[in-house]
């Protein structure tokens, strides 16, 4: 098909870039070539083409095992999508500092599309990982361990809430694109009005912003495919920190509570599946806040004020998690025209409206 010779060249041209990029940046590769290096596709991004480099078997065994001690022998290379409201220099910045705090994978090298990062011997969690509650709890501590960093590189004024009136105008320009008008002609309007759409969502950012949500670092994107398990040790590694910023912890809360319903690598026509009834039940959310403050309570607050603090959280996640919602489907519609990544975003798009209304 077109697409399929679209995508083997387009491939290609990755995987030539991404080798010459590892032996220009990657120190302990220079005496290498092109030819021993090995690329295969790392699937699971839904806005950059990531891809795993490593040295070939057979060059580990030459010269008496010399290069069996070579560092690193396999890398992550991430070359950046077409994406709404990303500020890619700030985004490096606040990879480097994180990098250099071993809060997530290193940074190995950079160029002017893309860089070149540590790859971890993890594997991704799914949606259903998160109705177990150890590992509920091991992201509950992870979340509080980010939310405790300081003096990040990056603007302390609160984003989320201009971004998601900024995708507004976006997306509602897009209303008249070629692919937008074609799932209007199979499916019916994806937004029926927009008056009241902008109406609902300036109701529902009002609604966040009375939260008086503690200000914090946030990842904003704490998803399934963003949690990485370490193979031998279990430990738990938050990656992709290319939407974090400063805002109300809430947001957090909310964006990871939605994102336990999702399964954004479902093998089926669209790549998604939802299913709101995996909503953390009460107990869990209490369990997952208790597990949070212990990462990054205050050491003062006694039991009756982390009991109300914890309930207050689950009033922060509440409203917030309208703001996720909107935030991506929102998102999912601009990507639908500019991303190269065959996935179903106005689908997307269309699940998490309903779940927003």
């Amino acid at each position: 098909s077109t697409w399929g010779c679209f995508f083997l060249i387009k491939m290609s041209l990755y995987e030539t870039r991404a080798k010459s990029h590892c032996l220009e940046l990657i120190e302990s590769w220079k005496s290498f070539n092109i030819n021993d290096l090995n690329v295969s596709d790392l699937t699971g991004g839904l806005t950059n083409e990531l891809l795993i480099v490593s040295l070939n078997p057979s060059k580990l065994e030459n010269d008496n095992n010399n290069n069996i001690s070579i560092k690193p022998q396999k890398v992550v290379v991430r070359f950046y999508g077409a994406c709404s409201g990303l500020e890619r220099e700030t985004e490096i910045q606040i990879y480097t500092f994180l990098s250099e705090k071993n809060v997530t994978a290193k940074l190995l090298g950079k160029f002017e599309d893309g860089r070149i990062e540590e790859y971890l011997n993890a594997h991704r969690l799914h949606r259903q990982d998160f109705q177990n509650l150890e590992t509920l709890k091991d992201v509950a501590y992870q979340m509080g361990l980010i939310h405790s960093i300081e003096n990040v590189p990056c603007s302390k004024d609160i984003t989320i809430f201009e971004s998601v009136l900024s995708l507004f105008e976006k997306a509602k320009q897009k209303k008249t694109g070629e692919i937008f008008m074609k799932y209007r002609q199979e499916n019916g309007l994806l937004i029926q009005n927009w008056d009241q759409l902008e109406k609902e969502m300036k109701q529902a950012i009002q609604t966040a912003e009375n939260s008086n949500s503690d200000k914090v670092f946030t990842h904003n994107d704490f998803q399934s495919g963003n949690i990485l398990r370490d193979v031998n040790t279990s430990k738990l590694t938050i990656i992709d920190f290319e939407y974090a910023s400063y805002n109300p912890r809430g947001f957090d809360f909310g964006n990871f509570f939605a994102e336990m319903c999702i399964d954004n690598f479902a093998e089926n026509e669209h790549g998604f599946h939802l299913e709101e009834k995996n909503y953390p039940t009460n107990d869990m959310q209490t369990l997952f806040f208790q597990t949070y403050l212990s990462a990054c309570k205050p050491d003062f607050i006694d039991e009756k004020q982390i009991q109300n603090l914890i309930e207050a959280m689950k009033i922060e996640a509440y409203v917030f998690n309208r703001i996720s919602h909107l935030k991506w489907c929102l998102w999912a519609i601009s990507q639908n025209e500019e991303s190269k990544i065959k996935w179903g975003y106005i689908e997307y798009a269309q699940q998490r409206l309903t779940t927003f209304m």
